[in-house]
């Protein structure tokens, strides 16, 4: 019986792809940050873009918290981090100080605040005079 023809391959010899090659934690979050930098050159990161980072980075086994701090670390150095308008060192100033007296001025309560307050001593009495009955 004649063997096989020569233009097939034994399954044996095709190659295949091994077990994936184990990274150490420092060196699966040093190629994690250098990936997130190269999407961060093309400009803004999108949010769907960033949840696709952080699924790759679970399988190269880093824990989603830790890969948005990778994240949010690549974005801090190259800049991308948007700067708040405030600046904290000045000083806040109000119109009037905040004491007990200006507090307790039914007349500067808001609406709804007042409703509640009268909603409250309402039901307050109704039990009252309910718990009176049973007595």
């Amino acid at each position: 019986m004649p063997g096989p023809p020569t233009h097939q391959r034994d399954r044996r010899s095709v190659w295949r792809p091994s077990a994936p090659a184990k990274l150490d934690r420092r060196q699966s979050r040093l190629i994690f940050k250098q990936m997130v930098a190269s999407h961060l050159e093309e400009g803004l990161l999108r949010f769907s873009r960033r949840r696709q980072l952080v699924k790759y980075a679970q399988k190269m086994g880093i824990v989603p918290f830790e890969a948005n701090l990778i994240i949010a670390q690549a974005q801090y150095e190259a800049g991308h981090l948007i700067k708040p308008d405030v600046k904290f060192s000045e000083e806040l100033t109000y119109d009037a100080p905040a004491d007990l007296e200006t507090m307790t001025r039914p007349e500067r309560w808001p609406a709804w605040f007042k409703l509640s307050f009268a909603l409250l001593v309402a039901i307050l009495i109704d039990l009252l005079v309910i718990q009176s009955f049973f007595r």
